[in-house]
Parts: structure tokens; C-alpha cells; sequence
């Protein structure tokens, strides 16, 4: 006799599939709008960029606005061409902090008390380290 698996199609709670539909759509748009606003930045840089890149043997670090989320994100939308491509990266950094936090979500819902434990302490050292 064929054993059915909790993960096949006759067994499947709607809810939870339509749920997890949801992540997979969300984590897909948040990929495609990341990449689309690096490859945009690429390319106006690239256009605007006259002539090779000076050659430096000392390392100064990043400038100031680049350091910072919010700064980085009010020098994009003054129009910084690094900034804007450092906010597509940003975008790219906060796709798992999204995907775990409507997963913690989902966890919330259905009551299941240690995947929310699990979900919060992962979420809770993600936003430490993006944040921190």
C-alpha cells in the first residue's frame, strides 16, 4: 500500500497553502524589486560615470551617508546614485526579515507555541544584526 505523506495535496490545510503562496509571492516580488533598482542605479552609473575610477592606496572608508540606513535612505531619495544602489541591496537584506515574520505570523495563528518560539528568537537576532 502507498503511505500518504502530511505534505500531500489531499491533506493539505487551504489556509496553510494559500499562506505560504503569500511568502513565496512576497519573497519573489522583494528579489525582483531589489535586483531591479541595483541594475537601474548600475546603469545610470555606469552612463554617468566619465572615465576610469582613480586609483587609491589608502582606504578611506565609506562616506557618511552610506554608512547609516536612514542616511542612506534620505541620500537616494536626493538622488545619490551609490545610495539608491545600497537601498536595492537593503531591500535584498530585509527579504528574510519579511519571510520569517510572516512566517512567525502563520506560527501565531495556528497557536504552535515552539516554532513561535523558534520564529521569534530568529527573527528577533535577525533585526539585532540588520539593525545593530
Amino acid at each position: 500500500m502507498k503511505k500518504q505523506l502530511s505534505h500531500d495535496k489531499k491533506n493539505s490545510n487551504p489556509a496553510h497553502t494559500k499562506m505560504q503562496n503569500i511568502i513565496a509571492s512576497t519573497i519573489i516580488i522583494g528579489v525582483i524589486l531589489s535586483v531591479t533598482v541595483m541594475v537601474i542605479a548600475m546603469a545610470i552609473y555606469l552612463y554617468t560615470h566619465n572615465g576610469p575610477a582613480p586609483i587609491k592606496h589608502i582606504y578611506n572608508g565609506e562616506p557618511k551617508q552610506l554608512e547609516k540606513i536612514m542616511l542612506i535612505i534620505k541620500a537616494g531619495l536626493s538622488g545619490n546614485i551609490l545610495s539608491i544602489l545600497q537601498i536595492g541591496i537593503i531591500l535584498l537584506l530585509v527579504n528574510p526579515i519579511i519571510r520569517i515574520a510572516m512566517i512567525l505570523y502563520c506560527f501565531i495563528i495556528e497557536k504552535n507555541k515552539l516554532y513561535i518560539t523558534v520564529s521569534g528568537i530568529v527573527l528577533i537576532i535577525l533585526c539585532f544584526s540588520f539593525f545593530y
